[in-house]
This record gives structure tokens, C-alpha cells and sequence, in this order.
């Protein structure tokens, strides 16, 4: 129990100080953007497509908290499906207008997980067999509909000492605290 308890702890430590490279700068002008669509994120890495659709989910809760109207990532996937765009064609700034106009949005958020892997450390002490390091890197984007302007591109990589939701978790945390001031 008192091992279980030491590993949370080195969890939270990690994902609370991982660095990340979104941290630093000052955030994008959101201030024309009322309405924020966030799309389901792209698997690039095709590792973990339950891990790309937790981390808009997640992204788009954080986000819902600031001065924005947020349209969800279900009911952009919906448009998305109904347009037949997938998450990885939102590469394209005219397939991400196309998306934002249908829902109504002045941007849209997109997501590509370009990496996601969890390995077991292989330093110390391992009781049951090292403690799982993670990492995820998400390349995000936020694009103005009516103007076609790339708002914010930024690719944010998040590394911890616990399993991937909690790198997505950092990676969505970072994004969320540079894009609501």
C-alpha cells in the first residue's frame, strides 16, 4: 500500500512538472473568436485512437471553463461524418472551414497526436517491474473560419511517470492554459 501510494505521488509530481513546449510565450489573440469548435483529434501516431478522442473530450472541458462557447468534439465528429472529413484530412485549412462553417463556429481547434508511447523505467528500484513513463506529443491548431488565419499552431509534448491518459492530460492542460487567460 505504502509503495501504491509513493507511485501516485511520483505521478502527480511528473504530470504537475513535465515540461512542455507549451509553456512558454505569451497566449494567441482570441479575442474576434466567440464561438470555438474543437474536432476530434487526428491518431497520426496510430497508437491509441481512445487516447485522441479522450484528449479533445478533455481539452474541450477545460476550454468550455473559460469565456468561450464551446462546441463539443461529439457533435463536430457528427458534422464531420455527415461531410465525410475525417480527423486526419482537418490538415487542411479548407476541410477545417468547411467544418467550422457547419457548425457555426468563428474557430475551430484541430488536434494530430504525432506521438504516444509508454514504457517501463528502467532505473531503481522496481518492485513491480518500474514505473511506466509516458509520453505524448499533440500538434494543435486553431484556425479563424471567417478569415482562414492560423490563430495558434504550436506542438505541445508532455513526458510522465505514469500511463498515457495522464500525458494527454498534461498536453491538454498546457494547451488550455495558453489558450484561456
Amino acid at each position: 500500500m505504502l509503495i501504491a501510494r509513493a507511485l501516485c505521488a511520483i505521478a502527480l509530481v511528473a504530470l504537475v512538472a513535465s515540461p512542455s513546449a507549451g509553456q512558454a510565450g505569451p497566449g494567441p489573440d482570441l479575442s474576434r473568436v466567440r464561438v470555438l469548435a474543437i474536432a476530434p483529434f487526428a491518431d497520426v501516431a496510430s497508437l491509441s485512437r481512445p487516447l485522441a478522442d479522450w484528449g479533445a473530450e478533455r481539452l474541450s472541458e477545460l476550454i468550455a471553463r473559460g469565456p468561450f462557447q464551446v462546441i463539443p468534439p461529439a457533435r463536430v465528429a457528427a458534422e464531420m461524418r455527415r461531410l465525410g472529413i475525417a480527423p486526419e484530412e482537418l490538415i487542411s485549412p479548407t476541410r477545417t472551414v468547411t467544418v467550422g462553417q457547419a457548425v457555426g463556429a468563428d474557430a475551430v481547434i484541430t488536434g494530430r497526436v504525432l506521438l504516444f508511447q509508454t514504457e517501463r523505467d528502467s532505473v531503481g528500484y522496481r518492485p513491480f517491474g518500474g514505473i511506466p513513463v509516458s509520453r505524448v506529443d499533440v500538434d494543435v491548431r486553431v484556425l479563424e473560419v471567417g478569415t482562414r488565419l492560423n490563430l495558434f499552431q504550436e506542438t505541445f509534448i508532455c513526458q510522465v511517470y505514469a500511463w498515457g491518459f495522464a500525458a494527454m492530460e498534461c498536453v491538454v492542460r498546457d494547451v488550455a492554459s495558453r489558450l484561456v487567460r
